[in-house]
C-alpha cells in the first residue's frame, strides 16, 4: 500500500508509546490511551503510566468506543498498521527459530557450521527424557561417569538415545540433548542434575571413545513451524474465546496460546489441590510455571518448549511419551497435555514424587477400581476365616511333620 494511499491521523489517536496509530486502544483511569500491547509491556517495567506517571492498577478492557472510530474514519491506515505488525511478528518468529538453531549448534559455532558432536548414552533412566525439562539422574557404571566428566570439560552437553540398538540411514536414531547443569560426586558415581535443550537425529554411525562411550554426529530437529493465525494470543475476558467453545463453519482450530492459557489454567487447578509443599516440591523439580504473554503474539519455538514442559510435568507411560518426542506437532501436544489435564479433574496427574507408586490416586480410575476390589475381597477372605484355616492346616501339617521326624529318630 502506498504512503500517499494511507489517511493522515490526528496524534491524539496515536499511541505515546510506540506513536503509531492505535491498536487496540486500552484507556487507563487517568484518561490516556495506550495500544494494549504497548501497555502491557510498559506496565511490565513499572506500574505507572507512561504518560503522566499516575498508578495503573492493571490492564483495562479495551475501549470499543475509541477502536471502532478508528476504524471507520482510518480504515487505510489502520490495515497498514496491521500489515506492519505482522511484520513484526514475522520477524520475531524468524529470529526465535534462528536463535534455537544457533543454540543447538552451540555458543562458540560459527554459523553454517555442520552438526555437532556429542557423547551417546543409551537409556539413560526410567522413563524418557523430554527436551525443555529439568531432572536429576544416579550414574554408577564407570563408562557413564568418564561420558559426564568427558563433557564437563567441553560444551556440558551430551546425548540421551532411548533403546538405540545401532544405526540405521533408512531409520535414523534420535535422542535429546542434555545440558549438565551440575553433579554431585558421591565415591565412584555421579548424580547429574539435567536440563533437555532439543531433540536431535543421529546422522551417522556413531564411533566408541577410548573411555568406553560412544560419539555421534546429532543434527537438530523442531516442530514444524506454526502460521501466526495460530500464534496470536487472543486477550483474556469476555472477547477470548474458550478452546471448547463451538467455532464458526471454516473457522481455525484453537491456537496455541489458547491450548496452552487452557492448560496452565488446569495445571494450576492440580497444584491448588496438592497444596502448598506440593507446590513447592513441584517448584524444586519442573521450574518455575512459564508465564504465557496476554496480547501479541508468541513463536513456534515458545510454544513447541511449553508443550514439551506441560508433557514432562504429567505422570504418563514411557509410549506415550515416545509418541509425542517422536512427533513435530506443537498443537497436537498441546492437546494432549490439555485433555489429560481436563480428564483428570481433581484426580491428581502430576509426576511428583510418589506419583508412579501403584497405590498412587493418580493412577488409571481401572487400576485404582482393581485395587479396590483386591482390598475387599482380602477383607472378605479375613472375615470368612480363610486365613485362620490356612494357619490351622499348615500348624496341624508341621506337627504331624514333627512326629514323623520323631519316629523315623527312634526307628534309628
Amino acid at each position: 500500500m502506498a504512503a500517499e494511499e494511507v489517511e493522515e491521523v490526528p496524534a491524539e489517536f496515536e499511541c505515546s508509546i510506540c506513536m503509531k496509530l492505535l491498536l487496540e486502544p486500552v484507556s487507563v483511569s487517568c484518561g490516556h490511551t495506550f495500544c494494549r500491547a504497548c501497555l502491557e509491556q510498559s506496565l511490565g517495567y513499572r506500574g505507572v503510566c507512561a504518560q503522566c506517571r499516575a498508578p495503573v492498577a492493571g490492564v483495562q478492557a479495551v475501549n470499543v468506543l475509541i477502536r471502532n472510530i478508528i476504524a471507520d474514519r482510518y480504515p487505510r491506515a489502520l490495515a497498514e498498521r496491521h500489515r506492519e505488525l505482522q511484520e513484526e511478528l514475522s520477524a520475531g518468529e524468524r529470529e526465535a527459530d534462528e536463535a534455537r538453531r544457533r543454540e543447538a549448534h552451540g555458543a562458540t559455532a560459527p554459523a553454517g557450521s555442520t552438526a555437532p558432536v556429542l557423547p551417546l548414552i543409551r537409556n539413560l533412566r526410567e522413563s524418557v527424557v523430554l527436551p525443555h525439562c529439568r531432572f536429576e539422574v544416579d550414574l554408577h557404571k564407570e563408562s557413564d561417569v568418564q561420558l559426564i566428566e568427558h563433557a564437563l570439560q567441553g560444551s556440558r552437553r551430551f546425548g540421551a538415545v532411548d533403546g538405540f540398538g545401532g544405526y540405521d540411514d533408512s531409520a535414523r536414531p534420535f535422542g535429546v540433548c542434555l545440558e549438565i547443569e551440575h553433579v554431585e560426586r558421591m565415591g565412584q558415581s555421579i548424580r547429574a542434575h539435567l536440563s533437555g535443550k532439543f531433540r536431535f537425529w543421529i546422522v551417522e554411525p556413531p564411533q566408541f571413545h577410548e573411555a568406553g562411550f560412544e560419539l555421534g554426529r546429532c543434527e537438530a530437529f523442531f516442530d514444524e513451524p506454526l502460521p501466526m493465525s495460530a500464534l496470536i494470543i487472543s486477550p483474556v475476558g469476555e472477547d477470548a474465546a474458550e478452546p471448547d467453545a463451538p467455532k464458526p463453519d471454516g473457522a481455525a482450530k484453537s491456537t496455541a496460546p489458547e491450548l496452552a492459557r487452557a492448560a496452565l489454567d488446569l495445571l494450576e487447578r492440580q497444584l491448588v489441590n496438592v497444596g502448598q509443599g506440593g507446590r513447592h516440591a513441584f517448584g524444586d523439580r519442573f521450574g518455575d510455571v512459564p508465564h504465557l504473554r496476554t496480547t501479541g503474539a508468541t513463536t513456534s519455538a515458545a510454544m513447541e518448549s511449553l508443550s514439551f514442559w506441560l508433557l514432562g510435568t504429567l505422570v504418563s507411560d514411557d509410549d506415550y511419551r515416545r509418541r509425542w518426542l517422536a512427533s513435530v506437532d506443537t498443537l497436537g501436544r498441546l492437546e494432549a497435555c490439555r485433555s489429560r489435564l481436563e480428564s483428570a479433574g481433581s484426580r491428581p496427574v502430576l509426576d511428583l514424587e510418589g506419583a508412579r507408586s501403584w497405590m498412587n490416586p493418580g493412577q488409571s480410575t481401572l487400576g485404582s477400581f482393581f485395587i479396590l476390589v483386591a482390598i475387599i475381597a482380602l477383607f472378605i477372605a479375613k472375615a470368612m476365616g480363610v486365613f485362620e484355616k490356612h494357619s490351622r492346616g499348615r500348624s496341624h501339617y508341621d506337627e504331624n511333620m514333627e512326629d514323623s521326624l520323631i519316629g523315623l529318630q527312634l526307628f534309628r
